[in-house]
């Protein structure tokens, strides 16, 4: 396996511009391997539902109810690349 990656790059340039990946600095300053590289996917679904109902009786009695349901739905993914 090539040195680079257990250097912490993941991908090749010039010698100018290549440095390893951000995502692999560790808080001793070193880098991990790149086998070591996650990828997290947050997705966020938010639904909102008014209903809103009025009701009008003959004793000139007007009654309105309004409901507001939301529902949160928060799916993380997270992916150890090979």
């Amino acid at each position: 396996m090539c040195e680079l990656y257990a250097r912490g790059y993941t991908s090749l340039g010039k010698r100018s511009d290549t440095a390893p990946n951000p995502a692999l600095l560790r808080a001793d300053g070193s880098y991990g391997h790149a086998r070591e590289l996650t990828l997290t996917l947050t997705l966020t679904l938010t639904l909102t539902l008014t209903l809103t109902l009025t009701l009008t009786l003959t004793l000139t009695l007007t009654l309105t109810l309004t409901l507001t349901l939301t529902l949160t739905l928060t799916l993380t993914l997270t992916l150890t690349l090979p």
